[in-house]
């Protein structure tokens, strides 16, 4: 099951979350998704990662099967514009990037490769150049 939420005003996107949640991860996994401000988004990466910075998206592990992915909407949007990849496909990717490491990957060559199966079925729209810029 996937719940969505959103902080600070930020809109939520429309993406098909649930379908490639259940793709990536398997049908059995409880996932929070929340939208924050980038002040929320680096105070978290601070907290956790111990980075003072924002960062377009955080994964949080809770247990074997449930887990939580937090966007900074606005820098993501912001991203999206500077690499002129569309919107919603630069967050279906971060989606797919985000639940890979719930799943236990690291970057690295297992992750591209599994990254880029996904974002050539979920990313019709930019997908070479996402692959191009990420994979």
């Amino acid at each position: 099951m996937v719940s969505l939420r959103k902080l600070a005003g930020v809109r939520i996107p429309t993406l098909p979350y649930s379908t490639i949640t259940d793709e990536v991860i398997g049908g059995f996994f409880d996932l929070s998704i929340v939208f924050v401000s980038s002040v929320e988004s680096r105070r978290l990466n601070l907290l956790h990662r111990g980075i003072d910075s924002s960062t377009n998206v955080l994964s949080f592990p809770l247990d074997h099967d449930n887990g939580e992915l937090v966007f900074d909407y606005t820098l993501c949007m912001s991203e999206a514009e500077s690499l002129h990849i569309d919107e919603i496909a630069y967050l279906t990717y971060l989606l797919i990037h985000g639940l890979l490491h719930l799943s236990g990957y690291n970057h690295g060559k297992k992750m591209k490769k599994e990254e880029r199966k996904f974002v050539d079925k979920y990313c019709k729209k930019d997908n070479d150049l996402i692959a191009e810029v990420f994979l």
